[in-house]
């Protein structure tokens, strides 16, 4: 009986305690409480027991405080990104999205095909290098030091005429020792002074398969081998909801995970200046990430505003500005 009122308690205090990790400041509350609740955290929902009662009369305790963090800090960012960044907010605020229509807001060659078509400049979607400078500029904040994707993003003539030379591949076929390789995204840079291969891996569900991204490795160390380049720089990325680390043991110097969180932002940074009809397609594209991918709320009340939080945190890490 106990753990049945318990578990949706936990289930609350689960979202607004992974906020409250975000901002470390306990002072105000007592530790022993905090120490309560860290271990219900780290317990099942279903247990049950002698000690439920005051585990959950404690955590009841703690919850107006933690909701009160909760509701400062998402109320600051608003306020902030309403004021600077207003066309960051666009695709959170909207209650529409391109892929849920079409009942694909979860069919992952379908994101793999948008985001590629976003991508690649060479399309008749009127947003130029847009996406792509903001995919390198994400890249390059997720890896530690000094990056060449981040210099490739910078906002200059030279990048964006870089930019233009990328071939964006979408389900890139290879075959590496009889094994075929249909990688999701493929990103192909080569020009008198650089070269360049990303591979995007994307999982919106499912995971990893066999030894599938064991073969994507193999595919570009033998595209790197047929350029002849000695300064090839290459990355693959495996995109998630939560920006997991593949399942199994890959070379991980070569893989960076990365969240959808990181992917909306990065779109909603894109849109900034972007002409119609691709800003339009971008905020569309972006509120389906946020509507069914991560389960964001459009319009959250009390307590669901901490479902916005990971996106507006992650709007201001990109650096949004007007």
């Amino acid at each position: 009986m106990m753990g049945t009122i318990f578990a949706p308690l936990v289930q609350k205090i689960r979202e607004a305690f992974a906020l409250d990790e975000r901002v470390p400041d306990h002072s105000e509350v007592p530790a022993d409480i905090v120490a309560l609740m860290r271990r219900a955290l780290q317990t099942d929902r279903a247990t049950a027991g002698a000690s439920d009662l005051a585990l959950a009369t404690s955590i009841e305790d703690l919850l107006p405080r933690v909701s009160a963090k909760t509701s400062d800090m998402y109320e600051s960012l608003r306020q902030q990104l309403t004021s600077d960044s207003p066309w960051a907010l666009v695709a959170l605020d909207s209650t529409l999205d391109l892929l849920s229509p079409l009942g694909k807001a979860r069919h992952e060659p379908s994101h793999t095909k948008t985001l590629g078509f976003l991508m690649d400049p060479g399309r008749p979607h009127g947003l130029g290098v847009r996406v792509l400078r903001e995919f390198f500029k994400l890249m390059g904040r997720l890896i530690p030091g000094e990056d060449p994707f981040e210099r490739l993003a910078e906002d200059s003539l030279q990048s964006t005429d870089t930019l233009r030379q990328i071939r964006v591949t979408t389900e890139h076929a290879n075959e590496v020792d009889g094994r075929a390789a249909r990688c999701d995204l493929w990103l192909e840079l080569e020009d008198a002074n650089r070269s360049l291969i990303v591979v995007v891996e994307n999982k919106v569900e499912s995971s990893e398969h066999n030894d599938q991204l064991r073969t994507y490795e193999d595919a570009l160390w033998r595209r790197a081998k047929e350029r002849r380049r000695l300064n090839l720089d290459a990355r693959l990325v495996f995109l998630t909801p939560d920006g997991r680390l593949p399942d199994q043991e890959y070379d991980r110097t070569l893989w960076l995970p990365m969240t959808y969180t990181n992917l909306a932002a990065c779109l909603a940074h894109a849109s900034r200046d972007a002409p119609e009809p691709g800003r339009t397609y971008l905020n569309l594209y972006a509120s389906t990430i946020l509507r069914v991918v991560l389960g964001v709320p459009a319009n959250p009340v009390g307590m669901e505003r901490v479902r916005q939080l990971p996106f507006l945190t992650e709007l201001q890490n990109q650096g949004a500005t007007s």
